[in-house]
């Protein structure tokens, strides 16, 4: 069963996961693995605070345990718990003085609480185990930044992005480090490199509209500013920045409405709710969003309905509201993977294979279906699941949470074919850390001789926070000093 719900955590199916590791504590309450995994689901379902309680359940059954220290800490920093998360973290590094990603959660940490002597301290033990860690010296960066140095700020992020080009938190950090130093041109062409591998990103449609204004290119920071509120920033100062570009460009009437809406922003009720009804989807409590849904019609509330009642086991009615919509020009690629993922859920596979081989059969097939086959091939034992999420794995400019998803997934298959090397180079990958890199689905520990520690530690010890935690949406393009805190 752990071996199960380890695949579907993997895959990010967290309602799947969450039920057999409920399963798996109610056979075995003392299960500290199982509570260990359940409030990791529980995170990312968004319930932090049940996933905190729980870690500290976790923590009190195994102090000694740095990963689940760690992990502890690292739910404290999502909670805004500074002072909790720093005393975390300082025990799992007393426990582990290598513990790289301990001493970078630290210096997050630190920046957050506006202590960059600190954070700048933390970052460089970080360093002094790994010289070419990309995330200390994007802390080492931000802490200059927020000290005024950006000649020094800029240099670190420089060299976060030779050792990790895709890192995007630096480039923007590094972009936002030329804007502050008045460099417009080059603050732009790190915006607008973000933009053209993901146009998707807010942050970076704002900042690069703060370039153009700097550079005197009123219509283009217009457009850019309008972009980020397209993506959801709904805050005051990016209106004022769009009232100021558009009063620049001669509209001065229309920066005079867009000023007063800076002053009393009221969102349209209708896409609050739906916010609402989403975020409590993401809480797992399907029927509030229910609740919240039963006003409106349509095909993106029909889809949050079809959430909901996945969520609720009620497969028969989400496949039902799904299917109302299959014939409309709206219905997305996403829309129709996740249709299919239900129907493989009451046993009608072969309608979902067919689903998914039509989009295999493109010419360029959509990422998420190679995904999903690759996942559906290597839960199957079928090899050439391993081939096609290799394939995508190399895929240049891939986002890093799909990479994550796509490592994850391989980790646990090349775990349960036996091939524990392999299976150990993915979750090294993932974690950064070959101390935590052969821990997988349990069997590898027992297998590797080499560690002899083993023994001594629960099968998940490596096996949850990883340098990249935390995931929380609090932490996501938003690492102190960005001016989104």
């Amino acid at each position: 069963m752990m071996e199960q719900a380890q695949q579907l955590f993997d895959a990010g199916q967290w309602p799947e996961a969450e039920e057999l590791y409920r399963k798996e504590l109610a056979r075995d309450p003392d299960s500290i693995e199982a509570l260990f995994m359940l409030a990791l689901v529980r995170q990312r379902l968004g319930a932090a605070a049940e996933a905190l309680e729980m870690m500290h359940k976790v923590a009190q059954r195994d102090p000694e345990n740095p990963n689940v220290l760690y992990t502890l800490g690292t739910m404290q920093a999502s909670a805004r718990e500074l002072d909790d998360a720093r005393e975390s973290y300082l025990k799992a590094i007393q426990l582990d003085p290598f513990n790289i990603d301990a001493h970078n959660a630290l210096a997050f940490v630190e920046l957050a609480a506006s202590n960059f002597s600190a954070a700048e301290n933390a970052a460089n033990m970080a360093l002094a185990e790994d010289p070419k860690n990309a995330q200390a010296m994007v802390y080492l960066g931000s802490a200059k930044l927020e000290q005024g140095d950006t000649t020094k700020a800029i240099s670190y992020f420089q060299e976060a992005l030779k050792e990790a080009p895709e890192h995007q938190s630096a480039r923007i950090l590094l972009g936002r480090a030329f804007l502050v130093a008045g460099n417009h041109a080059f603050a732009e062409q790190c915006f607008k490199t973000i933009l053209e591998q993901n146009p998707r990103v807010p942050q970076a449609w704002e900042f690069l509209g703060q370039a153009q204004a700097g550079a005197g290119q009123h219509v283009d920071a217009s457009t850019s500013f309008r972009n980020a509120l397209s993506l959801g920033v709904r805050k005051p100062s990016l209106l004022r920045a769009l009232a100021e570009a558009e009063r620049a460009a001669g509209n001065e009437d229309l920066a005079e409405e867009i000023l007063q809406q800076a002053e009393d922003p009221k969102p349209d009720k209708a896409i609050a709710e739906l916010a609402r009804a989403s975020a409590a989807i993401a809480r797992g409590k399907p029927r509030e969003a229910l609740d919240l849904l039963q006003n409106y019609d349509g095909l993106q509330v029909d889809m949050l309905r079809a959430s909901a009642l996945e969520q609720m086991r009620e497969f028969d009615a989400a496949i039902e509201l799904v299917e109302r919509h299959l014939d409309s020009d709206e219905v997305t690629d996403e829309v129709r993977l996740s249709y299919a993922r239900v129907l493989a859920k009451v046993g009608r596979e072969a309608e979902a294979d067919t689903i998914v081989d039509e989009m295999m059969g493109r010419e360029d097939p959509p990422l998420a279906a190679r995904i999903f086959r690759g996942f559906q091939l290597c839960r199957a034992g079928d090899t050439d699941g391993i081939e096609m999420l290799q394939a995508v794995e190399q895929i240049e400019g891939l986002d890093e949470v799909e990479l994550r998803r796509v490592r994850r997934i391989l980790a646990a298959t090349f775990d349960r074919l036996g091939q524990f090397d392999e299976a150990g180079q993915y979750f090294e990958k993932i974690s950064g850390r070959v101390s935590g890199a052969f821990i997988v689905a349990g069997s590898v520990a027992r297998e590797n001789e080499d560690f002899l520690e083993s023994e001594q530690r629960p099968a998940f010890a490596g096996r949850g926070a990883t340098h990249e935690l935390p995931e929380d949406p609090l932490f996501l393009l938003a690492w102190p000093g960005m001016g989104h805190e």
